[in-house]
């Protein structure tokens, strides 16, 4: 399967998710990076939006552009609607926390 369309479809995806939820007021930011449930460990470029979520006192990041047809299709296992980072991947978020700093829009907590 040729993955560049999740390429070029998921900027616009994250971008738009993002800008709604900053319209309502919840902190948000678009994400790129490597996915890797799409196809076993393989790392496919892909862009991801991170929320923030006062309940949980946590970024949340959610790929609005796989949906549950895409999810059987593609054979996800993972919650597409919150991506919790897994044990032994990479953790992008973590180690870029300086630059996300500099984001006007940003939740609680975030150093």
């Amino acid at each position: 399967m040729r993955f560049g369309i999740l390429d070029m479809w998921g900027l616009w995806f994250a971008v738009l998710l993002t800008a709604l939820l900053r319209a309502c007021g919840v902190p948000a930011r678009a994400r790129c990076g490597f996915g890797t449930y799409f196809q076993g460990d393989a790392r496919v470029d892909h862009w991801i939006t991170e929320w923030w979520d006062d309940a949980r006192e946590r970024w949340v990041r959610t790929d609005p552009q796989i949906d549950d047809v895409q999810r059987g299709a593609l054979k996800i296992s993972r919650d597409t609607l919150d991506l919790a980072p897994r044990t032994g991947t990479s953790r992008g978020s973590d180690r870029s926390r300086g630059a996300w700093a500099a984001s006007p829009v940003r939740g609680p907590g975030a150093a």
